[in-house]
């Protein structure tokens, strides 16, 4: 039997920044202006834009 593991090798979830954009979409925040003021406001907090 082999051996598995859940370990992630390159990005965390981002789980705390996925839940700062729920807030927004929740909001009824159109999405595509959400996507521009969170590159602009880095609403993430996040060091590169993907």
């Amino acid at each position: 039997m082999e051996d598995y593991s859940a370990k992630l090798i390159a990005e965390p979830f981002l789980f705390n920044e996925t839940k700062i954009i729920t807030k927004y979409l929740l909001e009824c925040e159109d999405f595509k202006k959400l996507k521009k003021k969170n590159i602009e406001e880095n609403l993430i907090q996040h060091k590169k834009i993907k």
